[in-house]
């Protein structure tokens, strides 16, 4: 049965994975940490431009008709990182959108804490307008891999989460192209991934196929 979010504690954590909107309502899919994955419709503010594109777009209008209601924590996402360049690029989205699928669907084998933590940093990540959304392809796929337990010992190479967030942007804007420029380590994450995962996510597609926008 479907729970309602105003049963949500103030102590848990949701991640909103997409939404879709029509004039009247955003239909709402969340990942919680206490009640696992739960959909729902919340009405539009009457704020709320109904001709807007029918966009993943409404991801930030979401976000901010639910902090105005209480019903549901968001944790510090909605406070530091309203996806202020994820919302109207959809590089970007897609991205956050696979990133997101991909934690949803190894769920049973991983740590959520650790899922948390990690969607968290990507999305600090992904909102920083000078980084390029291809550079954290291999990143991804790399501690996706390793909180799964995925990942072999020869490839553990990569510094630790802590660290690239201890860096400075530009410091990580040189790492992460570094990384990038690697084909060679992303056609091989992506083989472990494949195997990993019980079903590739349906947003996989997506995620290269908007890059020739950049």
């Amino acid at each position: 049965m479907r729970q309602s979010f105003s049963h949500h504690k103030s102590s848990d954590w949701a991640i909103l994975l997409q939404s879709q909107r029509n004039n009247y309502h955003i239909h709402l899919t969340l990942l919680t940490k206490t009640y696992g994955m739960q959909k729902n419709y919340i009405s539009l503010s009457t704020h709320v431009n109904p001709w807007q594109s029918l966009k993943p777009a409404s991801l930030i209008h979401a976000f901010l008709h639910m902090r105005g209601n209480g019903s549901v924590q968001i944790g510090d996402i909605i406070e530091s990182h309203p996806f202020l360049y994820i919302q109207h690029d959809l590089s970007r989205f897609s991205r956050f959108a696979f990133w997101s699928e991909s934690l949803i669907l190894s769920m049973n084998s991983g740590n959520d804490i650790h899922a948390f933590l990690l969607i968290y940093s990507f999305i600090q990540w992904l909102n920083i307008e000078s980084i390029p959304p291809t550079h954290l392809d291999s990143l991804f796929l790399y501690y996706f891999l390793l909180i799964n337990g995925s990942l072999p010992e020869n490839l553990r190479t990569l510094p630790s989460m802590a660290y690239l967030k201890s860096i400075s942007i530009h410091e990580l804007q040189q790492y992460l192209c570094t990384i990038a420029d690697d084909n060679s380590l992303y056609r091989h994450l992506l083989q472990l991934y494949q195997a990993y995962m019980p079903v590739i996510p349906k947003s996989f597609q997506q995620v290269k196929a908007y890059d020739v926008f950049i």
